[in-house]
């Protein structure tokens, strides 16, 4: 179980959640901002051991760390909550979201990581706000400069130069979602919406009304039948598995579950120049968007198509359950 947010620990009631969750013998996963971690939560995670703790570090100076988060206070209070963690033994990752705000510290920022021996790793994808905003674009880095950030690190440049050619070949599934959403994983919401993913607005459960098993066992798979009517080139295009192209993320930026986003296919067309050899980029000839132009990013994390034609199942793409 991951506990996230927001910030999961404003909750009032966050260690009641968190020591039901254990008791329950689940493995529990806690990522927060880390300001919020005071003596008594740290003594708690120590008592009730999370599997991991993950912090979002968004710098190693003052000056940086709260030219992204706009708090005064909020790096000192993080770096505390690090050595509470740290103090008590509590399995730590550290992680950053690259931005133009703080790209020029994200080297400082890893070895950080690695001077205290915790796990590091950044990205630097950004989503539009679930309500549709796409106000985190006006710091969004380039595609060009997030692959320059992944040749500059050795072990990700390797790793990507392994995985090539295991993502290499077109998707020709005609379902909308061939992503692990609702398969391996899924999110509920503070108020019991179920949804296959965190990013997912398109199709949600209530429940309250309802129940888990209704929702496992008739709305998942009712939404995992839906079937993908546009963007062809997106599943015959060779590097959709590198593009990752994604219905929530296509619903959130253009209200529709499949416009390909561009910004993630030209991401993709970036990497796989740089990663595999002899990639070229092929010429589209339609206004269709090609490869990571008509594919888009999450891993991750839900399109309303406006046609809203229903699914034998019950369940339209314009359906919130």
């Amino acid at each position: 179980m991951l506990l996230t947010g927001g910030e999961p620990l404003l909750r009032p009631d966050f260690l009641e959640v968190y020591a039901h969750a254990k008791k329950a013998g689940m493995l529990v996963t806690l990522f927060t901002n880390g300001t919020l971690v005071s003596a008594e939560v740290a003594d708690y995670l120590a008592e009730w051991p999370a599997r991991k703790v993950e912090i979002t570090l968004h710098g190693v100076t003052r000056e940086t760390f709260e030219s992204v988060t706009r708090v005064a206070g909020s790096y000192d209070r993080c770096m505390r909550g690090i050595e509470l963690l740290l103090e008590r033994g509590i399995p730590l990752n550290l992680k950053t979201t690259v931005t133009t705000l703080n790209k020029h510290e994200l080297w400082a920022t890893k070895e950080y990581a690695e001077r205290l021996g915790v796990e590091y790793r950044f990205d630097g994808l950004l989503i539009p706000r679930l309500n549709g905003s796409r106000a985190p674009y006006s710091v969004r880095l380039a595609p060009e400069e997030l692959v320059g950030l992944d040749l500059q690190d050795q072990e990700r440049s390797q790793a990507l130069e392994k995985v090539f050619p295991q993502l290499w070949g077109p998707q020709l599934e005609d379902v909308l979602y061939v992503c692990g959403a609702g398969k391996r994983s899924f999110h509920i919401d503070p108020t019991g919406r179920l949804s296959l993913c965190i990013m997912n607005r398109a199709h949600m459960f209530d429940l309250r009304e309802r129940g888990f098993g209704a929702a496992w066992h008739e709305f998942i798979p009712a939404v995992h039948s839906l079937k993908s009517e546009g963007a062809v080139k997106c599943r015959t295009c060779p590097i959709v598995s590198l593009c990752g192209q994604c219905p929530s993320w296509s619903y959130l930026e253009h209200g529709d579950l499949e416009t390909p986003v561009e910004y993630l296919c030209s991401l993709a067309n970036r990497r796989a120049e740089a990663f595999g050899p002899g990639y070229q980029e092929e010429e589209s000839e339609d206004e269709t968007p090609h490869l990571q132009e008509a594919v888009c990013e999450a891993d991750a994390h839900e399109s309303q198509a406006q046609r809203g034609a229903p699914c034998a199942s019950g369940v339209s793409k314009s359906d919130r359950v």
